[in-house]
């Protein structure tokens, strides 16, 4: 059974002690999170944020195992392999983060609306929930259905289809869809309640670190469409299953059309 941090979190049940150690935590992140700034100050494929992740796990090794020291909470020690695959973790998807924050200068125009669940569809075998978000007409390229992987929304455990086993909490609904554009540019940001792991003991102990760094258990995730072309910059599941975790952040277009759904998964 995984951590319910938000829950922990909210209460304000954590003494001063803890609160050290979220700070200390933050220190020794600090200078991982100054250079990739620096690094992301223009736009970077999938395949340099890997190269780029090898780097900074590489020289910041012994700071991200203080962070892993002072961040454990599962009662177990992490064998070295362990530890190696949840540094790489903390950095890659720290830089995926910076990269979708950065911004098109000449956004002139911003919608937020609340999906809306209208039914589930079951194909192959598999189960998904569908909301429709209510977008404007003056969206130049709108989406208004949206598919997402029925265990992200009420949890379970299973297989997938390449063998990889999971459990998860579920509880990780889209609750928001932004669109910021121009004529001819729209960058869609979507919100998550949560982002699981495959693995319980994993999400428990990733939940922290963003409750830490970030303040909030929430996922944001973002892609754009320009001129008629989708670009799911460094967030296509590079055609992976479900229980994956890794490969998780590539890059792929897609041609935009009217009838155009997007399927999302938050695992």
């Amino acid at each position: 059974m995984s951590f319910n941090c938000t829950a922990w979190y909210r209460s304000g049940e954590f003494d001063k002690s803890y609160s050290d150690r979220s700070l200390g935590i933050k220190q020794l992140f600090q200078p991982i999170d100054v250079e990739a700034r620096k690094y992301l100050i223009h736009e970077r494929t999938s395949e340099e944020l890997n190269k780029f992740t090898e780097h900074l796990v590489k020289k910041y090794s012994e700071q991200l195992d203080l962070i892993i020291d002072k961040e454990d909470i599962t009662g177990r020690t992490m064998t070295q392999k362990e530890r190696e695959k949840f540094k790489y973790l903390l950095v890659r998807e720290h830089l995926s983060k910076i990269d979708q924050e950065q911004e098109f200068n000449n956004i002139s125009k911003r919608e937020a609306v609340k999906p809306i669940p209208v039914g589930i569809y079951r194909s192959s075998g598999y189960i998904y929930r569908v909301y429709y978000a209510p977008l404007s007409t003056d969206v130049p390229y709108p989406i208004y259905y949206w598919i997402q992987v029925y265990p992200d929304v009420y949890g379970g455990k299973g297989v997938d289809g390449a063998g990889n086993s999971y459990n998860v909490n579920g509880n990780n609904s889209l609750y928001k869809v932004v669109a910021e554009y121009t004529t001819n540019y729209v960058k869609y940001t979507l919100y998550f309640y949560d982002e699981d792991y495959p693995d319980p003991t994993w999400d428990a102990i990733y939940d922290i670190w963003r409750q830490i760094w970030y303040g909030r258990i929430e996922d944001i995730e973002s892609f754009t469409i320009q001129n008629g072309v989708i670009n799911f910059d460094d967030i296509w599941d590079n055609d992976k299953t479900y229980a994956e975790w890794w490969g998780q952040h590539g890059d792929k277009t897609r041609n935009y059309t009217s009838n155009t759904v997007v399927y999302v998964s938050n695992v």
